[in-house]
């Protein structure tokens, strides 16, 4: 959401296309994200180098997390905009992110859990399926519905990577 608040046009953006911070913190708090969270998301994104500041800066980290001065003016890149529109709901992105999401279901991270080290394509589309479709149900319970940014409609931009490799395990399948 942060990734598609800095990429929406509008009044909260400068000429440069730079976000004050309190105003981003402000929207994803009106959606009841905490501070602490949109501030380590923010850092992260920075060091993902999704985001850029008026600063230039990045983030070290230490057990704790990623800390330094937080920078007040910041705007996606087209790093950003790529994983936002293009990357993020793909078959290859959720599968590789199954192993570093907290899932807070028992019953999805128990089944991830039973096949994470297989490489077979598989057991590959049943995890990225099965992280898709756990952060629909979220989306989905949350009620978040910014005209920003709607999950599902990611999800449908996405859909094509999932066919792809439904098609080749088909053809696998016919052999």
């Amino acid at each position: 959401m942060i990734l598609a608040y800095l990429n929406a046009a509008g009044k909260h953006r400068n000429a440069e296309g730079f976000v004050t911070y309190t105003d981003l913190a402000y929207e994803m708090q009106v959606w009841g994200f905490r501070a602490s969270s949109i501030e380590a998301a923010i850092r992260l994104a920075n060091n993902m180098r999704l985001v850029e500041s008026n600063r230039r800066v990045t983030f070290d980290e230490d057990e704790a997390g990623l800390y330094g001065t937080l920078p007040d003016l910041w705007r996606i890149n087209t790093v950003g905009v790529y994983h936002l529109r293009v990357w993020s709901t793909t078959f290859s992105y959720l599968e590789a992110m199954a192993v570093d999401m907290p899932f807070f279901d028992e019953e999805i991270f128990s089944e991830l859990g039973g096949n994470i080290q297989s490489r077979t394509l598989e057991h590959r589309l049943d995890r990225a399926t099965m992280v898709r479709d756990y952060l629909t149900e979220v989306w989905q319970a949350s009620s978040i519905s910014p005209e920003y940014f709607n999950w599902l409609d990611s999800c449908h931009e996405g859909e094509h990577s999932f066919e792809r490799v439904k098609r080749a395990l088909a053809r696998r399948a016919g052999r």
